[in-house]
């Protein structure tokens, strides 16, 4: 259905009230909670956790870097972020680094999507009952 500039409801532009603002962030914190609750998502970060602080330790003993500087790598790695500043110099660093790019980044991604499954359920969930309300006070 489309106004008379030819937009559609969709495309129209209103607003975004601070109230809206505030319900937007209150169901996204409370949909990152969710997600901790949930056993699932709490094992598959703790796995991440624990794949990332094994890989820091490793950098560290192998290459010689900073146990910051070897988390700082092994965050960048598995979130395909990789600024290329750190990087792996000896070939036992660099033939671990593919395994653990293979292995990380699937289970960043696993961890990443069980959360953010979380918070989209509560952000329905938070829409669909403004709605109502709204839906109900126009009657």
């Amino acid at each position: 259905m489309r106004d008379g500039r030819g937009l559609s409801r969709c495309e129209q532009k209103k607003p975004v009230s601070i109230g809206q603002m505030t319900r937007a962030l209150a169901a996204f914190f409370a949909g990152v909670a969710s997600a901790f609750a949930d056993p699932r998502t709490m094992g598959l970060f703790v796995l991440t956790l624990t794949v990332v602080l094994c890989a820091a330790v490793f950098y560290t003993l192998v290459e010689g870097w900073s146990f910051l500087d070897a988390v700082f790598f092994s965050v960048a790695t598995i979130s395909t972020v990789g600024y290329g500043d750190i990087v792996p110099e000896t070939a036992p660093g660099k033939v671990f680094t593919i395994g653990f790019i293979f292995v990380g980044i699937g289970l960043f991604v696993l961890t990443a999507a069980s959360i953010a499954d979380h918070v989209i359920r509560r952000g329905q969930q938070s829409f669909l009952k403004n709605d109502k309300i709204e839906n109900s006070r126009t009657k």
